[in-house]
């Protein structure tokens, strides 16, 4: 199984509250193949050590239809 953890930054609210966020994905080893072809579709060149931050709108879009597909 991949489990992949992000943070963001700081965000403020509406008061002026800080706030942050963070992400936990996982990934079983039977769908890491179907991913793995996914992500190859968007990253011909591979994907190892890609950041939100370096990522089009419409790639990031993909990516999270993708994952939000899943269980």
């Amino acid at each position: 199984m991949i489990i992949a953890v992000d943070e963001t930054g700081d965000f403020r609210d509406t008061k002026g509250e800080k706030f942050g966020l963070v992400t936990l994905v996982t990934i079983t080893d039977s769908e890491w193949g179907k991913f793995t072809t996914f992500m190859t579709t968007i990253f011909p060149n591979g994907f190892t050590g890609i950041k939100g931050k370096n990522l089009t709108k419409e790639q990031k879009e993909r990516i999270l239809r993708y994952i939000g597909s899943k269980p």
